[in-house]
């Protein structure tokens, strides 16, 4: 399993967070997956949880089903391609098992009846289609959806709204729930404080089996930077290393260090500033903090 929290910090922005381990179900094998969250156009973005090659199905095939105009268009779409999938397997996997063709043609009066309660047992058993996919939209305003068995996507769209789903779900809602209880007189966070919101969550999640590290954040926003068009949504996404820096300095300094850390990692950067900023990062976390050995070997660091 893997974790997904979704976040609309303000009227601008939906975000996604996830930590990158897949538990494969019935094997003792779990792997990272570099891109969890992956973009379906320009106004949305997908997170997957549970079984990755269904949910990457049923991904492909919702970029695949042209333009998405509106929230309710993509809810559409989103249920459409889960329950295509989801039918596909059914009828490959179960139905010409027992030689059937169409789920109708289990109600016939002559087939069995242990059949027919095999039949209908498994096709209402959600971990014989153990995925889910969360959404971050960003048209007129910013959404979410998450969609689970049985098929239907559920939306909110409140600012300061959010979902966490899958390993450690609970423990990642339980604190931001305590983590939004400070901003009770604010009607928007800014994208700093919603970082920090989420690295609370991930970090709480991290003490249910099945989530871990490195963890990776990206977002739809309008809050646009120079050099944007204004009309037009943006795809953020923080860079991975230095995030996960920050979420291994913070149980062991104070929140003013840490702010200052996700003020470093948001601010905008080229492709060709990585490694400059990377270091950058490093030097102001290791000038307030003794990470010792274990930070360097984790981040592959030279010493």
């Amino acid at each position: 399993m893997t974790i997904c929290v979704g976040f609309i910090p303000n009227k601008k922005t939906a975000m996604l967070m996830q930590d990158s381990e897949v538990t494969y179900p019935g094997i003792d094998l779990t792997q990272d997956i570099a891109e969890k969250i992956l973009p379906i156009n320009n106004y949305a973005i997908a997170g997957r949880i549970g079984n990755p090659l269904y949910a990457e199905e049923i991904l492909d095939l919702l970029k695949r089903s042209g333009d998405i105009k509106d929230p309710l268009e993509l809810k559409a779409k989103l249920e459409d391609a889960y329950h295509e999938i989801r039918n596909r397997k059914f009828i490959v996997g179960i139905l010409r098992q027992f030689g059937f063709n169409d789920i109708k043609e289990v109600s016939a009066s002559n087939i069995d009846p242990e059949i027919r309660r095999a039949i209908l047992e498994k096709a209402g058993n959600p971990q014989g289609f153990g995925v889910e996919i969360m959404i971050a939209y960003n048209y007129n305003e910013p959404g979410l959806y998450i969609i689970n068995f049985p098929g239907t996507a559920t939306m909110t769209k409140e600012t300061k709204g959010y979902f966490a789903w899958g390993s450690g779900g609970i423990k990642a809602i339980d604190i931001m729930g305590n983590v939004l209880e400070r901003f009770r007189w604010q009607s928007d966070l800014s994208l700093e404080d919603a970082v920090l919101t989420l690295i609370d969550a991930g970090i709480a999640s991290e003490k249910h089996t099945g989530v871990r590290r490195p963890f990776r954040i990206s977002y739809v926003t309008r809050d646009i930077p120079e050099g944007f068009k204004a009309e037009e949504p943006r795809i953020g996404t923080l860079d991975t290393k230095m995030l996960n820096m920050v979420l291994h300095t913070k149980p062991n300094t104070n929140e003013e260090v840490i702010r200052d850390a996700v003020k470093l990692l948001l601010k905008p950067m080229k492709q060709e500033d990585v490694e400059q900023r990377t270091r950058e990062m490093v030097d102001y976390l290791k000038s307030k903090v003794n990470l010792g050995i274990e930070f360097d070997n984790y981040f592959g660091l030279k010493r």
